[in-house]
């Protein structure tokens, strides 16, 4: 059993903190910089974000922070080893690459020949179908459905029971609104809501 260590104490820290003991590991502790008072299923916070690196000796870490350029930043800030975490619910096909730091959560189908980059999340209940690719620091919220050979930018957030349609290719720096279907090409960073999904200012 491997010790990890988990960054952030919210919300989402408690879903990868089930997922983390689903997959076998030891939780050493939480790293938070706002709650003192963390303790999720018996694991305690161990001091702020930025004491990392002194606790990084034969540990592993998962940053469990939804929101996208704070993960991106704790990376770019520090040198960590990093582990995947996917939950024996999730069926992932042949031929799946999924890259560190990244959380495939219950119920989520990842189809054949698809790339899932690093520090992304893949939610509950989310659909990514074959050969696509879903870019690094992104979210595909509950629900939402990927369909095939479609790209998905890195610092990317697809709301929760959204639709991409097939051979789609979504730009950097996107948020698609919940519910929306992406039926075109995004090529300008910026949120998109609707059916069919449109810029909003």
């Amino acid at each position: 059993m491997s010790d990890l260590i988990i960054i952030g104490g919210g919300g989402h820290a408690k879903s990868v903190a089930d997922l983390a003991l689903r997959n076998d590991y030891n939780i050493v502790g939480f790293l938070d910089d706002y709650d003192t008072d963390i303790e999720i299923f018996g694991a305690k916070r161990l001091g702020k974000i930025s004491e990392c690196e002194k606790f990084a000796q034969g540990k592993k870490f998962i940053i469990a922070i939804g929101n996208n350029a704070f993960r991106k930043k704790i990376c770019e800030t520090y040198k960590l080893d990093y582990a995947t975490l996917v939950h024996p619910s999730a069926i992932i096909a042949r031929e799946v690459v999924i890259e560190e730091g990244t959380v495939v959560f219950a119920g989520a189908i990842i189809n054949a020949y698809t790339k899932i980059s690093k520090h992304t999340i893949i939610n509950t209940g989310a659909v990514v179908e074959h050969d696509c690719v879903v870019g690094e620091f992104s979210m595909v919220a509950p629900r939402t459905t990927i369909c095939g050979v479609s790209k998905i930018g890195n610092n990317c957030w697809i709301g929760a029971g959204s639709v991409v349609n097939n051979g789609i290719s979504i730009c950097d720096n996107v948020i698609v609104g919940s519910g929306a279907a992406v039926v075109k090409n995004i090529e300008e960073a910026g949120t998109y809501v609707g059916v069919p999904a449109k810029k909003i200012k």
